[in-house]
């Protein structure tokens, strides 16, 4: 081979490398591009999933649409989906509740919803139900939550922050006090919650009016008579103190605690005979 000439098999061979080196750092820009769109794709969804979770939570979250919208106005979503994570009502779910603003129940708990079935139906002036009690405008979120910021429930009734902590006094519906209507003794005279007539501006509300009512003095007869069950009760009961602490002295050596067999429901132990006796204060207070 003579001096100056190249191997043409040289040529080619660099030509080749060059070409690969190329194509391998090209893909390799292509791959790194695609990632990037795909990196760029899942921010941009998951920003707007947070916004959508930011819109629903606004819209769907908020204290007017939980107290007055959430399970009570119907689902217009034609195909299968969880009712669970759908805020409006289904038929046949338990959940679905009636609008307090058109049907005026108090936040009580039906006793005949509870045992089974409420013969009233939509007509009940009591709360049907967990959703019904805990979402009325009265009790949604007057309360704080026990795992505060904490909580993991997709709905929850209670409080997990101060702002979020609601009182009565927010809510000032004329139906707000009608679970209220109670008559309490004092000392002089007796507080007496009366309903009025139906008002306007709600439909089937009413109004509320209190008014104080001077007890009137019971009659001559009448005193002597409580003046004889009262000294009754007093032997009574004396009967009984003497009988319970003769039998603490028998059972001592033995070291048995006598308990009533029926515990209210905090688990404290309440005597039947002292749960049968009237309280002795304030017919005390009647014959005075």
């Amino acid at each position: 081979m003579s001096k100056g000439v190249t191997n043409p098999s040289f040529y080619e061979f660099s030509e080749q490398q060059f070409i690969s080196s190329f194509n391998l750092a090209q893909a390799h820009a292509e791959a790194e591009a695609e990632a990037q769109a795909q990196a760029q794709a899942q921010a941009q969804a998951q920003a707007l999933a947070r916004y959508n979770n930011a819109l629903d939570e606004a819209i769907y979250g908020s204290d007017e649409f939980r107290m007055y919208a959430y399970k009570i106005k119907r689902c217009t979503r034609m195909r299968s989906h969880d009712w669970t994570e759908c805020p409006y009502a289904h038929r046949g779910e338990k959940a679905q509740r009636r609008d307090p603003r058109k049907i005026p129940y108090t936040a009580i708990a039906c006793p005949a919803f509870r045992n089974g079935k409420c013969q009233k139906g939509d007509a009940c002036e009591f709360a049907h139900g967990v959703f019904e009690y805990w979402l009325h405008p009265v009790k949604y979120r007057t309360r704080a939550c026990n795992a505060g910021m904490f909580c993991q429930r997709k709905v929850c009734f209670f409080a997990h922050t101060p702002d979020q902590l609601r009182s009565d006094s927010k809510f000032s519906g004329p139906f707000a006090n009608k679970g209220r209507m109670v008559m309490k003794r004092g000392g002089d005279h007796q507080l007496m919650m009366m309903m009025g007539s139906p008002s306007g501006g709600v439909e089937g509300s009413t109004s509320m009016q209190a008014q104080y009512v001077e007890p009137s003095p019971p009659p001559p007869h009448q005193l002597e008579g409580v003046s004889t069950l009262l000294k009754s009760l007093r032997a009574l009961k004396m009967r009984e103190d003497e009988e319970r602490e003769l039998n603490n002295k028998k059972n001592k050596n033995k070291s048995i605690k006598y308990e009533d067999e029926d515990e209210d429901e905090d688990g404290d132990g309440v005597e039947m005979a002292d749960m049968d006796l009237p309280h002795l204060d304030w017919i005390t207070e009647l014959v005075k």
